[in-house]
This record gives structure tokens, C-alpha cells and sequence, in this order.
């Protein structure tokens, strides 16, 4: 009976241990997405903020914000300039990562805006 009782409590605890790790593995990836989310956050925030300019210039900008680093390139698509007013197609990539190192930017999000170009 006694080593019912032992053999029963050793199931138990194998079965405790798993769920606990099953749970620790739930909060990362909980915090993980949380963290993918703010990312996303940043790089439509600063997509927005180039929407507003009415010029754009072709080269990148960098910056940090909220815990995360951000880098912008913006590069002029070829092509003739439109009627209304010079208006021409730009390619925009936002990226952003915990830090700024070449290849650590998890959220990446490219557009084409149309601008005037600044000179």
C-alpha cells in the first residue's frame, strides 16, 4: 500500500511539473506577441508620421522609442514624376527591433507613398 501511495504521488508531481512548464512556455509566448504587437505599433506610428509629409528626401532615418529601435529606408522608384505637381512614388521600409544591430528588426512593414521630392 505504501508503495501504491509513492508510485501515485511521483505521477502527481510528474504531472504538476509538466503543466508548469506548459504554463511558463504560455507566458512567453503571451509576451512575446505582446512585444511583436508594440512593434507593430511603432512601425505604423511612423509610417503615419511620413503619410503627413508633404516631401520626401531618398536616404534612412534611425531612432528608438518605447524600449525599441527603429530604422527607416526610403528609396525613389523610378519613373517620370506625375502631373500634379511633381508628385513621384517613393518605397518606404519601416523595421523595428529591441535594438538597433543590422538584422535584429523582427517587424519589417514597406509601402509606396507618393511625395514631392525634396531637394
Amino acid at each position: 500500500m505504501l508503495l501504491e501511495v509513492l508510485v501515485a504521488f511521483v505521477i502527481l508531481a510528474g504531472a504538476v511539473i509538466l503543466n508548469l512548464r506548459i504554463f511558463g512556455e504560455g507566458i512567453r509566448g503571451l509576451e512575446a506577441a505582446r512585444e511583436r504587437s508594440l512593434m507593430m505599433d511603432i512601425a505604423r506610428r511612423e509610417l503615419a508620421r511620413l503619410e503627413l509629409v508633404p516631401t520626401l528626401k531618398t536616404g534612412g532615418l534611425n531612432g528608438t522609442g518605447d524600449g525599441f529601435a527603429w530604422s527607416i529606408e526610403i528609396t525613389q522608384q523610378a519613373g517620370k514624376p506625375s502631373a500634379a505637381k511633381g508628385v513621384v512614388p517613393f518605397r518606404v521600409k519601416v523595421k523595428v527591433g529591441k535594438d538597433s544591430r543590422p538584422g535584429a528588426y523582427p517587424v519589417a512593414v514597406e509601402t509606396v507613398l507618393l511625395a514631392v521630392p525634396d531637394e
